[in-house]
């Protein structure tokens, strides 16, 4: 082994040899093809603290030109894990995986904690930690990791961003730091066990064709967008995902993400699969659109969306497979004059929408439940509509057409609108509900069909 080698001449050759049963077997007790990062040849530095990364860290303090070496060798070899023991890595510019090869560190789940109520900056001092430093402001630049071949992994890491800096909590006029996104897929990409600390941007699955994604266990506070789907023309999977306040109880940061953030962006892909999501404080849970490559396809179950202003903002969805979601919570608590707080909101487009929701339940200071102001349909079971605002109809139908049947409104004052349909709007269908003393307004004459509602 290189640390029986004695100095002399002949060191190099031995390392040479060495480095070669690297590649066969790898440099750990953990298995054939599993290198450290912490071990020879590589010898990847960790540091005391987070707050000692930043552009003038010198350069015996920097990961990355060990990291970026044990994938590259790890990748050529072909493929492996290239694995990152508990520490702190400081990683001044950027990191690309290789196809067949992961970058793992210490944790099987999300390694979560949080900070308590009277706020301060997210504890990072245990497990395997990337800080990421590079791009400040550009967030158009090379993400922090980029899944750059087929079938690359990123696996049991937490990400942060030392130099996102929190602001005072009544601070005015707060905007983060802009940077470019923490992790970039590709094609048959596995991202899991991820924490992403206070991105501006988490995962972009829209940049590079993402067929056949795995995307599991994030949990984080992504500061603007948290993951972007696009050009994905395979089924991608999504589960597990958590998005909450683990940076900081701070009420500037919280505020921004709630007038600006966007949890989850969905464009093309076909039979994208998403299942057990939470989001917490965001001005969008889901947008849904179409970026020039087609319409989004989705099959959903288990959503919570909590603290949102529009849980739902559908621009686009295929004619075929439409949107449909399973176990939907959403909750608006915050009543703000200047948002939407629109629980479902389907916008006037040049594209056609189906929507299908089956134990939907919408609670809080929403507006509306429902606003369908465009093609196509929407169609609920088991629906229950809680404490909404008054002076709005709770379900609006405004364009396309719309079945509604075996829900409840409750909450609402007697003779408040529980669903009002537009002389707009086409054939809709309103059976089975309970009004609790609301009422129906239909001015669309014969085209809306209503049966067995009870007052």
């Amino acid at each position: 082994m290189f640390s029986r080698i004695g100095k002399g001449a002949g060191i190099l050759v031995l390392a040479v040899m060495y480095f070669s049963d690297v590649l066969a077997v790898g440099n750990t007790d953990l298995g054939n093809g599993v290198v450290s990062v912490t071990q020879p040849p590589y010898n990847a530095p960790t540091i005391a603290s987070n707050v000692a990364c930043n552009s003038s860290t010198p350069t015996s303090q920097d990961a990355t030109t060990a990291i970026q070496a044990a994938l590259n060798d790890v990748g050529a070899a072909p493929g492996g894990i290239v694995f990152l023991p508990t520490g702190i890595y400081c990683i001044k510019s950027h990191i690309s995986i290789p196809t067949h090869t992961a970058l793992k560190g210490i944790y099987v789940a999300p390694p979560t904690r949080k900070v308590g109520p009277s706020g301060g900056v997210f504890p990072v001092n245990q497990g395997t930690v990337l800080l990421a430093v590079e791009n400040a402001g550009n967030p158009s630049g090379t993400p922090f990791i980029t899944l750059a071949g087929s079938s690359s992994v990123v696996d049991g890491l937490t990400i942060y961003y030392p130099n996102q800096l929190l602001p005072a909590s009544n601070a005015t006029g707060y905007s983060p730091v802009a940077y470019p996104y923490a992790i970039r897929g590709n094609e048959d990409a596995v991202i899991q066990n991820i924490f992403m600390v206070n991105p501006y941007y988490g995962i972009d699955l829209y940049t590079n064709p993402c067929s056949r994604h795995i995307v599991r266990g994030i949990y984080g506070t992504p500061l603007a967008n948290g993951i972007q789907i696009n050009n994905c023309l395979d089924v991608g999977r999504i589960s597990n995902i958590h998005f909450w306040p683990f940076w900081a109880y701070n009420d500037a940061v919280w505020e921004w993400t709630r007038q600006n953030g966007r949890a989850l962006i969905v464009g093309r892909t076909d039979g994208q699969i998403i299942e057990d999501v939470f989001v917490f404080n965001y001005f969008t849970g889901f947008l849904f659109y179409d970026f020039g490559q087609g319409p989004p396809g989705v099959q959903m179950s288990n959503i919570n969306l909590d603290a949102v202003s529009v849980g739902f903002d559908i621009y686009a969805a295929s004619p075929g497979a439409g949107i449909k979601a399973n176990n939907l919570n959403i909750a608006i608590l915050v009543d703000e004059p200047t948002l939407p707080n629109i629980a479902i909101w389907r916008h006037q487009s040049a594209s056609s929408a189906n929507l299908t929701v089956i134990n939907g339940a919408f609670n809080g200071n929403y507006k509306q439940a429902v606003r369908w102001d465009g093609d196509g349909l929407f169609s609920m079971t088991n629906g229950k509509m809680i404490r909404f605002t008054a002076g709005y109809p709770v379900i609006s139908v405004i364009d396309g057409s719309a079945m509604i049947q075996n829900s409840a409104f409750t909450g609402g004052a007697a003779g408040n609108i529980a669903i009002d349909v537009a002389p707009t709007a086409g054939k809709t269908l309103i059976t089975g509900n309970l009004l609790y003393g609301m009422s129906l307004q239909i001015n669309n004459g014969a085209l809306t069909m209503q049966a067995n509602n009870m007052p």
